[in-house]
This record gives structure tokens, sequence and C-alpha cells, in this order.
């Protein structure tokens, strides 16, 4: 299954679910693009759902460090959940368990951004 994703707002904080695979960066050029264009227009929070994941390779991590450092530049959040367990162990080898804010679920990703 190749790399799909879809975006929706909840209360001021946008939930990016992915799905499929991330192998190739070019993959996912559509959605840098949409997120660069959330960013620029004061869109600053968000959450990455990653339960519809089956398989992340180093391409797929770099998606994520970009979508991050988007983020950090905008002065937003970021964060990761529902993340499988064989992205949480790539994430673990990658020493990227500290750079990342991470969620057991969406809920409570949720929680990270109520004032």
């Amino acid at each position: 299954m190749s790399f799909e994703y879809r975006i929706e707002e909840k209360e001021g904080v946008y939930i990016v679910y992915f799905n499929g695979r991330i192998l190739d960066r070019s993959e996912a050029e559509n959605l840098m693009d949409e997120m660069e264009e959330l960013m620029s227009s004061g869109k600053h929070d968000f959450v990455i759902n990653l339960s519809g994941i089956d398989y992340m390779n180093s391409a797929g991590l770099g998606v994520l460090i970009s979508l991050l450092n988007q983020s950090r530049d905008e002065y937003g959040t970021l964060v990761l959940c529902s993340v499988p367990e064989k992205i949480n162990q790539l994430i673990i080898t990658s020493k990227l368990q500290n750079i990342f804010k991470l969620a057991e679920t969406q809920e409570e990703a949720l929680k990270t951004f109520e004032k």
C-alpha cells in the first residue's frame, strides 16, 4: 500500500492521519506542501497519528523530522501519537525519542494543546 494522508482540524489543532508505507520522501511531497501552507497561514499545532502506517524507513523518519522542523520554525508544536511498535523501535534505534513529543493515544496528544 502506498502512502496516503488526510488532515482534520479539531479545536485549532490539525490532526494528520498517515496510512500505508513511507519509503521515499517524494511520496510525501504533497503532505509537505500542504503542511507548509497551513503553517504559513498561522496554523502551528499538529498531531501526527501514525496508527495506519505499515512500514517506515529512514526516508519516512526524514519526513517526520522535516515536519517537526517546519513546525518549530513557526513556533508550533508537533506530537506523534498511536505509534506502531515497529515504528517506535525505529525512532528509538535512531535515538529520536527525545526529539519528538510522543503520546500513546490521539486523545493524550490533544491534551498537550489544552490551555
